[in-house]
């Protein structure tokens, strides 16, 4: 699935969000509307410690841009998530009620990677979101690991990604083993343990054509390739 986002640095805002209304941001549109199967507006994080003005600003900033990509869109079978974001729990409710009405196929949370230490926190702004959209999908950007896909999947959330599972295989390393570590592991050893990795974030099995050539890995076994 290929999935492009429109998103960018926080920095110079205003600015940037004058260029959005015009032919650049249209083109960006048009672009996740020829190649992807998945597409998401643009949003503008908040991270913590942010001043209250700057954070009021990105949020209607973030909301604007996602009307302006719902009112504009050409593809109606290009699934068209919204951007939510916030700096509490009150302001991400905040966010998401601006898109009531509005047509969106989904929604994804995103400002949370900064966030993921306060799990209480990030658990509150799932289930709150979550239960001002219903039955629509409910995305969250960047929160894969194990330790957290069961809370995240209880609190209401749909789909998550994350790349942490792949930066695991680089490193020779496995979710479902801390004890685990393949040394000097080769090109197919990392594919083997990001497949191993993978299905232990999606919480399904491993093909059946993969899992010889990835237990031979977990044995510690030289590839053969």
């Amino acid at each position: 699935m290929l999935v492009i986002s429109l998103q960018t640095r926080p920095s110079g805002c205003r600015s940037f969000f004058s260029l959005c209304a015009n032919k650049f941001h249209r083109k960006v549109l048009q672009l996740q509307e020829q190649l992807a199967d998945v597409a998401f507006t643009l949003d503008f994080p908040m991270p913590p410690g942010l001043p209250l003005p700057e954070a009021h600003l990105r949020l209607d900033l973030t909301c604007k841009n996602a009307r302006w990509a719902i009112a504009n869109r050409r593809r109606r079978d290009l699934p068209l998530m919204a951007g939510v974001q916030g700096w509490n729990e009150s302001s991400y409710v905040s966010c998401v009620r601006n898109y009531k009405g509005l047509g969106f196929d989904g929604f994804a949370i995103g400002g949370l990677i900064p966030r993921r230490h306060d799990t209480k926190l990030v658990l509150a702004i799932v289930e709150a979101v979550k239960q001002e959209i219903g039955y629509k999908h409910l995305h969250v950007f960047g929160l894969g690991h194990p330790t957290v896909l069961t809370d995240l999947y209880k609190a209401g959330a749909d789909s998550v990604d994350s790349s942490s599972y792949v930066k695991y295989a680089a490193d020779g390393k496995l979710w479902s083993d801390p004890d685990f570590h393949a040394l000097d592991p080769s090109v197919t050893d990392r594919l083997n343990l990001a497949l191993a990795n993978l299905a232990l974030a999606t919480q399904r099995t491993l093909p059946l054509a993969t899992a010889e050539a990835i237990f031979a890995t977990l044995r510690g076994e030289k590839s053969r390739f």
